[in-house]
């Protein structure tokens, strides 16, 4: 009958999976664990459930967060790195400044003991 449903023939697959096949979709209808399913006969494998996409879907997000923070992790550590290396950077200019004007502080005084006159 066009355009009205048509029964699927259906048979026993050797795995014991009755399944019918259906040209239109190019797909079979199949019983698994006592659930209907699609079976898509070019690949040998029954489509997904909608809750084994959502939880496929769900694991997906899952991993992309986690490798979301597992990544801004390793960027704060490298924030921190830079940070601290600034810092000590920082320390050791102070510390030459302070040895530098110490050692000019120094020069000027040993200048300046030169420039004494001698009590003789």
């Amino acid at each position: 009958m066009a355009g009205g449903y048509e029964p699927v023939a259906l048979t026993t697959a050797p795995d014991g999976i009755l399944k019918g096949h259906s040209a239109i979709l190019g797909l079979s209808l199949c019983w698994d664990d006592n659930w209907p399913r699609l079976y898509d006969p070019a690949t040998n494998t029954c489509l997904e459930t909608w809750q084994q996409e959502r939880a496929a879907r769900q694991a997906a997000e899952s991993e992309r967060a986690a490798a979301e923070a597992r990544a801004a992790v390793e960027q704060a550590g490298r924030l921190a790195e830079q940070a601290a290396r600034r810092s000590v950077e920082t320390r050791a200019a102070a510390e030459r400044d302070k040895r530098r004007a110490v050692e000019s502080e120094l020069q000027q005084l040993r200048v300046q003991l030169r420039q004494r006159p001698t009590d003789s």
